[in-house]
């Protein structure tokens, strides 16, 4: 049987003890499951410590990293992952907007499309299609994923335990799941 040794509401340590061969000084001990140093005990139910507020500060940092990190690596599904290219891609569809409601369109004017007929598409106006489409669908993909990243981090950020935490992950891998699986 084990015995906890409470001195103002908090174990301080644990005994096993023969309950045949109990010492008289821990006869007055509550019995005790689970409980350990640290956990509080109020005369009838043992509460276990609150986890450390450094502690839970650390899972959540690394739970918002990895969350970070998991929406990083799914936006390079559907872009390049170069230096500038985000600005880049910008750039592009900028001039396509452009481009396409220029009626007297002069490709100097349009240096980025000028560049990739023949590569991207055979006319200036099919690459200038190929820009704005790209530029709508990562739009759509890429609000799936900033509602999720921010959504799940909004939850480990108000997380009370690292159990908690750890289920909003196991959430998160689920929604990530669904959307990868829904991607052509």
């Amino acid at each position: 049987m084990r015995l906890a040794q409470i001195e103002d509401g908090i174990i301080v340590n644990v005994i096993e003890v023969d309950p045949a061969a109990m010492p008289d000084w821990a006869s007055d001990w509550p019995k005790v499951d689970q409980a350990g140093p640290g956990w509080t005990f109020d005369g009838a139910d043992f509460i276990p410590p609150p986890e450390s507020t450094a502690a839970l500060s650390e899972v959540c940092a690394a739970a918002i990293d990895s969350i970070n990190s998991a929406i990083g690596q799914a936006r390079t599904e559907f872009i390049t992952d170069l230096p500038g290219q985000e600005m880049l891609y910008l750039v592009k569809e900028d001039e396509a907007g452009r481009f396409i409601k220029d009626l007297d369109a002069d490709l100097e004017n349009y240096p980025l499309i000028a560049a990739e007929i023949g590569i991207t598409g055979p006319t200036a106006y099919e690459v200038a299609q190929v820009y704005l489409n790209l530029g709508a669908q990562f739009r759509q993909i890429g609000a799936q994923l900033e509602t999720i990243r921010l959504g799940h981090i909004a939850q480990v950020e108000i997380a009370e335990t690292a159990t908690d935490v750890t289920v909003v992950l196991a959430s998160f891998a689920d929604a990530m799941g669904a959307i990868q699986g829904s991607v052509p």
